[in-house]
């Protein structure tokens, strides 16, 4: 699979405007931040259509992880309780942000999920 999208991180408005052109004329859907704090708030937005079958909850904290570049916290709490009695998820979703994927994964998994200053929180 090729990429389609790219986020441009840049505190220049001026080199924003220039890559996003470029990348843009050569068929990328470019989206731009100023800063880190602006980055993570696109990221945590960041539309997936994913598919997971019978997967453990520890892959899909790691797919969020991956996909999104936040961090990702499993608490110890949590850790503790053991991930392993976690039931493994099968869903399929189309075009949905993100976060709420990480929303439908704690709720499936009763689990609790913080979002606050771009980190990922399962409880």
């Amino acid at each position: 699979m090729s990429i389609q999208k790219i986020l441009l991180v840049d505190d220049s408005k001026t080199e924003l405007h220039h890559l996003s052109d470029v990348l843009g004329k050569r068929g990328y859907k470019v989206r731009t931040a100023e800063n880190a704090d602006e980055a993570m708030r696109r990221l945590a937005s960041l539309r997936v259509s994913v598919k997971f079958n019978e997967m453990a909850f520890t892959d899909i904290v790691d797919y969020i992880r991956r996909v999104s570049g936040m961090n990702v916290i499993v608490s110890p709490v949590l850790q503790n309780k053991g991930l392993d009695g976690i039931r493994p998820v099968t869903m399929t979703l189309n075009d949905v942000p993100l976060r709420q994927l990480a929303e439908l994964v704690a709720q499936f998994t009763a689990t609790k999920l913080k979002f606050t200053d771009g980190v990922l929180q399962f409880t």
